[in-house]
């Protein structure tokens, strides 16, 4: 929208603007779980994958026939490390308000409480190892304990990625959580 008004393009600029007021308004309705942003979705309803089937392989892909679940998702109650990225990067250009100030900032301290990793070594991760024994690292996703957590999640969850720790601890120093940001 700021791109097409610069333009002038401010018909383009205003449909840019409804859709993100409308994007906006759904997704502090509908992920916002009272502590963090999550994603919204039933991992049993194997008809979210049929939707994408174009070629007849995705169900056998992305279907847990064992535990009749979608596979590779976060669910409802996963934690991710850039749950609020959008908002960092509009900080930093200076756009304003993507989420609101205190959900943002409730988020990022669940980010911080939930997948702050002081040392890895008690850390099960069978994927790719950027941080192990006694180094810290904020996990991608973490699932608190009152949440369910997929039975095949993500599989990049128990990882540690520099770039999304710089995002995520810059992000809690812009929203006054210091201490937790320089810790990361």
């Amino acid at each position: 929208a700021e791109m097409a008004a610069v333009l002038g393009e401010e018909e383009a600029a205003q449909l840019y603007r409804a859709i993100f007021e409308r994007g906006q308004t759904w997704v502090e309705t509908n992920l916002y779980n009272g502590e963090y942003y999550s994603q919204q979705i039933d991992l049993n309803d194997q008809r979210l994958i049929e939707a994408f089937d174009v070629d007849g392989e995705a169900i056998g892909h992305y279907w847990n026939e064992e535990h009749e679940e979608i596979k590779y998702q976060l669910g409802e109650g996963g934690c991710a490390i850039d749950q609020v990225l959008a908002q960092w990067h509009a900080d930093l250009y200076g756009l304003g308000d993507i989420f609101d100030r205190q959900r943002v900032r409730s988020a990022l301290s669940a980010v911080y409480r939930h997948n702050f990793k002081p040392a890895m070594r008690t850390e099960a991760n069978t994927w790719r190892l950027f941080s192990l024994n006694d180094e810290g690292g904020v996990v991608i996703c973490s699932w608190p304990k009152d949440v369910r957590r997929p039975a095949i999640p993500l599989p990049y969850a128990p990882e540690t990625m520099t770039g999304f720790e710089y995002a995520a601890a810059c992000a809690m120093i812009q929203n006054g959580l210091i201490d937790e940001g320089l810790s990361v």
